[in-house]
């Protein structure tokens, strides 16, 4: 079972047209769940493990998203 950093980066990885925020409004995440649960540290290790410019650019994006959403509630 993947835990919750890796499948995301996993899905963000396998999906590039989640690059913009129209695209992660439909994904319907649940950015407060994520959030309470992910471990920062080590999404950061995985997501350094891909070593992939343009997923580490979905990944921020999304992280930001959540943010700004969850802002809002």
């Amino acid at each position: 079972i993947a835990e919750i950093e890796k499948a995301v980066l996993d899905y963000l990885y396998f999906h590039p047209e989640m690059s913009d925020e129209a695209a992660l409004y439909e994904w319907r995440f649940n950015g407060e769940e994520f959030l309470a649960k992910v471990n920062m540290e080590k999404f950061q290790k995985y997501l350094e493990a891909f070593e992939t410019k343009s997923l580490e650019r979905r990944a921020k994006r999304f992280l930001k998203f959540l943010g700004a959403n969850n802002a809002k509630s």
